[in-house]
């Protein structure tokens, strides 16, 4: 089972990146829909497949949101794409949240975070190698769109693959002594997702690094330098033009270079409309929006594949109001509390001297969860299901749930033991 939710997770998170010259749509969705029938099979006849304890408000929050966010569905004004959607939605929470927890042990979780490291640590690598040939080596690609580096992919897509791979690093390392190849080789990671996640000139996935990276510090004892290094990064991430290595005159010719700035101009000035019109959108209904999946503005949907089209790019959280209103985005409000929670207690566990796998593992989903949740405020990918951040992000969840259960009953024990 692992090794199909695993091949689940990589093909609908993360192998776009590593074969960029295939589509493997259909693919994803058949691996999908297999590992959901697979899992179901196992959970109802297998032996020895309990529910965790330790987090049942965890599932009643994550069924809440799945709950509130599928009632908007009958009252969409696209009911084609909002029930298409939320079944794509229902089937990754299903897999992760519910099978993964049950049927994956927290060893299992650790060695998903491990590979997706180093599936993370592939485009990032890529990007790398692009920039020092001046062009991807794989296919014909643009290095730069609008001055800002691409080489595999979008440049804000690319900026949260190296925002999500530097704050992997930042837990990958913490398992190594501190003078080893193996811990150096994850720190020249970091140092590169770092410069690329900069020359992306991605704001969002600057905000999720340093949303990730702060807990990281925080369970570390590392906040004051974490403080400073993250004020004076983004200081000059925000107010510094990165120069484009212009290695050949085609990407001149190509409009590679951007001629205007757009960093010293104002930070939110690319997204201040769009959360204005999402705003007023959202104020006409407010309790549930449009329908899950979609936002107010008029599109017309042409095929499934067009379907993504219904979000307003840059919507963010904004975005999430318009589509399943003030009720469905407070559940997924009360899903963030008590996963806070359960990463508090994480952190503490941490400093206390506890470095088990169960902690480990709780604060690395927790990092990510946590990256995550501060970059969907400026994206719509919250309600886009099938998208490479959406899969990451419950994934996440599942693997603080899991680990977050483990760390209980032992506490229990423990406290069982002593009396």
């Amino acid at each position: 089972m692992l090794g199909l939710i695993a091949v689940t997770f990589v093909l609908n998170a993360g192998l776009s990146f590593l074969v960029p010259f295939l589509s493997l749509s259909l693919v994803r969705w058949l691996v999908l829909g297999l590992t959901l029938a697979v899992g179901t099979l196992i959970v109802t006849f297998g032996p020895g497949t309990r529910p965790r304890a330790g987090v049942q408000e965890a599932y009643w929050a994550a069924g809440a949101v799945v709950a509130l966010w599928g009632i908007t569905v009958p009252i969409s004004e696209s009911i084609l794409l909002s029930t298409l959607k939320w079944g794509a939605m229902v089937a990754q929470v299903v897999i992760f949240v519910y099978l993964g927890v049950r049927l994956l042990s927290i060893a299992d979780w650790k060695t998903v975070f491990v590979c997706s490291f180093f599936f993370l640590c592939v485009p990032v690598v890529l990007a790398g190698v692009s920039l020092l040939l001046g062009q991807n080596p794989l296919r014909p690609y643009p290095m730069y769109v609008q001055g800002r580096l691409a080489a595999v992919t979008g440049p804000n897509t690319l900026g949260l693959v190296t925002a999500l791979s530097g704050v992997a690093a930042l837990w990958m390392q913490e398992g190594f002594a501190r003078r080893t190849w193996k811990r150096r080789l994850v720190v020249s990671f970091l140092g590169l997702s770092v410069l690329e996640l900069y020359l992306t000139g991605s704001r969002t996935a600057a905000l999720a690094f340093a949303g990730g990276s702060i807990v990281w510090a925080i369970a570390t004892h590392r906040t004051a330098w974490i403080v400073l290094f993250v004020g004076l990064v983004g200081a000059f991430f925000a107010f510094t033009e990165p120069e484009p290595v212009r290695s050949t005159a085609r990407y001149e010719l190509e409009r590679g270079i951007r001629e205007d700035p757009f960093r010293t101009d104002v930070l939110t000035k690319s997204r201040d409309q769009v959360w204005a019109t999402s705003y007023e959108s959202w104020a006409q209904k407010p309790w549930f929006g449009y329908g899950y999946g979609r936002t107010g503005q008029d599109f017309t949907l042409r095929s499934v594949t067009r379907a993504v089209t219904a979000v307003r790019d840059g919507s963010g959280y904004l975005g999430l109001l318009e589509s399943v209103g003030a009720i469905g985005t407070l559940a997924l409000l009360f899903l963030y509390g008590v996963l806070t929670r359960y990463i508090w207690d994480g952190i503490w566990a941490w400093r206390a001297g506890r470095r088990d796998v169960r902690v480990w593992v709780l604060l690395t989903g927790g990092t990510f969860v946590a990256a995550l949740a501060v970059h969907a405020g400026g994206e719509p990918w919250i309600i886009g299901p099938g998208s490479f951040m959406h899969v990451f992000f419950w994934a996440s969840i599942a693997a603080v749930m899991a680990a977050r259960s483990d760390f209980w009953e032992d506490e229990l024990l423990r406290m069982q033991q002593q009396h």
